[in-house]
């Protein structure tokens, strides 16, 4: 018997991935779906194509649903003669926003393995961006009678030059009448088009469809829609599916986090070599996922980063504090008194205001604008401080981190403090006291 040997819980294990599986049906995204068809049937007509923009936080269905419904257009216009390609872009460029430079190379390259997929020149970075344009535009001229053009997560995109360029292109001159060129935006932040020029606000936005978040119902219908192919008959309670559907319409709303723990509450199961999967594995998964995730995400952070992220999580679970919205003058104070005392180098406040906002960003801390004897901002941990020291705790003490044992001593005091507030249940710390 294979050590990799299943317990019986899962059948097809796949369906339950939201990156690799696309459903026949999306449940609960059937006015979305209609508004796309609706604004791409002009395409179906042989005419051009209209820009759109999907909005909405993530795991909502909007990629998944666009590849699905432009899959279904090209093939249905090939049949009645009408050519459509479609290039597909992420604009995330980890934490860097993603230059219109880098987007329109993207763009040619995939255009070019479209028409040669067997072997097809990549264009390198040794071209400046007038020329790259030149480039895409041949490339578009090239492909065939209409091209759709997908950018996902739009937020990331550094500027809006490239949305200018390729919404423009025919009545700019830089393609000919008769090559059709579309674009269709996927935003996770609503507030992201405020950023872009009036001209190309007024050209990229003649449709916008918003894909709400999951309610507890819809992702019920969704979890229930999987799990007869996903799991082995039988192994489910009955109350597992309502609790990770209530769990995630509480936390985000999102079907990719439903799909995951839900996948992740089996596996648990599975692991254990029990019969059935239960609340208590659902339990026991939602916990684990968030600490797998402030986990990861405190590993990509640089040491500045860490030491701003643990004068947060300080001055949150102070006890002789008032509030856990702590103003940016004493999280400063906070993190001179770290760095010092556990041989860093400080930055000045300045720099010190650019890794808080770098972490509000990641999502690990929420800023809060105020205006009190001045303005300032104040700042709250978005994840549980609980999970977040001990996330700390565990990446420092595997050496994972690359710090100096002054940091190990930080987050242990850190802990013990914690867990004098009552914010960690770990009563058994055998940790030395810091005064901070």
């Amino acid at each position: 018997m294979s050590i990799f040997e299943s317990n019986g819980i899962f059948d097809n294990d796949r369906v339950l991935r939201h990156d690799s599986y696309t459903p026949d049906e999306f449940l609960a995204r059937e006015t979305q779906e209609q508004e796309l068809v609706s604004a791409l049937k002009s395409v179906y007509r042989g005419s051009p194509p209209k820009n759109i923009v999907l909005r909405g936080k993530n795991g909502t269905g909007k990629t998944s649903l666009t590849k699905s419904i432009l899959e279904t257009l090209t093939e249905d216009c090939a049949e009645k003669g009408i050519n459509v390609t479609t290039v597909y872009v992420n604009c995330s460029d980890s934490h860097n926003d993603k230059s219109s430079y880098d987007t329109t190379r993207e763009i040619t390259n995939s255009l070019r393995e479209i028409r040669n997929p067997s072997g097809y020149d990549k264009i390198g970075s040794g071209y400046s961006q007038g020329e790259l344009y030149e480039k895409m535009f041949d490339e578009l001229e090239s492909s065939g009678d209409t091209n759709i053009i997908v950018l996902d997560e739009l937020d990331g995109l550094g500027e809006d030059e490239i949305l200018y360029k390729i919404s423009r292109a025919t009545t700019n001159g830089d393609l000919p009448m008769d090559t059709d060129v579309g674009l269709i935006g996927i935003t996770n932040d609503p507030g992201c088009i405020k950023n872009f020029s009036p001209t190309v606000k007024d050209s990229l936005c003649e449709e916008f469809i918003e894909f709400s978040p999951y309610k507890a119902t819809e992702l019920e219908a969704i979890l229930g829609a999987r799990k007869e192919e996903a799991f082995v008959d039988g192994v489910l309670n009955d109350d597992v599916i309502p609790l990770c559907s209530a769990i995630t319409a509480r936390d985000s709303g999102s079907a990719r986090q439903a799909l995951k723990l839900l996948e992740k509450s089996g596996e648990i199961a599975d692991d254990e070599n029990a019969d059935n999967v239960s609340v208590e594995h659902v339990r026991e998964a939602d916990t684990q996922i968030d600490k797998d995730d402030v986990k990861n995400s405190l590993k990509g952070l640089t040491t500045q980063e860490r030491l701003a992220l643990l004068s947060v999580a300080i001055k949150s679970i102070d006890p002789s504090s008032s509030s856990n919205k702590v103003p940016t003058s004493d999280l400063f104070e906070a993190y001179e008194t770290i760095a010092t005392r556990h041989g860093h180098s400080a930055r000045s406040y300045n720099r010190f205001s650019d890794r808080l906002k770098a972490l509000e960003q990641q999502n690990l801390i929420s800023l809060t604008p105020t205006q009190k004897s001045g303005y300032q901002n104040t700042f709250d941990l978005e994840v549980n401080a609980a999970l977040l020291i001990e996330a700390f705790d565990e990446i420092v003490s595997n050496g994972m981190a690359g710090e100096s044992s002054g940091l190990q001593r930080t987050v242990e005091a850190i802990m013990k403090r914690a867990n004098d507030a009552g914010e960690v249940s770990r009563r058994d710390l055998t940790l030395e006291t810091c005064s901070f």
